[in-house]
């Protein structure tokens, strides 16, 4: 189980259930960074999984962004989502602001 802290914790509660660990990437994406070093950033995240003691044969563990229906979820969620509840969430007027054309 992954703590407040995000330590990854082995307990009997993995092994009885079906388990699935998600690397997330794709905020990542919508910024201007080298696409090597992210890259590079998500397969060391996937290998501290596994080191820290993850099974991947009794656990699934993928990567967002290698996951086509994510992409297609959020431009949905997009599509019919109105600005005003954007404007309410923190992060949103920030970006909003600093967004490179």
């Amino acid at each position: 189980m992954i703590s407040s802290r995000g330590r990854l914790s082995s307990t009997a509660f993995f092994m009885e259930k079906e388990n699935y660990f998600c690397i997330v990437d794709m905020h990542a994406i919508t910024t201007n960074r080298d696409p090597e070093l992210l890259c590079r950033h998500v397969y060391e995240t996937a290998a501290l999984y596994i080191t820290a003691g993850l099974n991947p044969v009794q656990s699934a563990l993928f990567i967002q962004s290698h996951v086509r229906a994510h992409a297609e979820c959020c431009w949905i969620l997009n599509c019919v989502t109105p600005v005003g509840w954007l404007e309410r969430m923190t992060k949103y007027p920030c970006k909003s602001d600093t967004v490179i054309v």
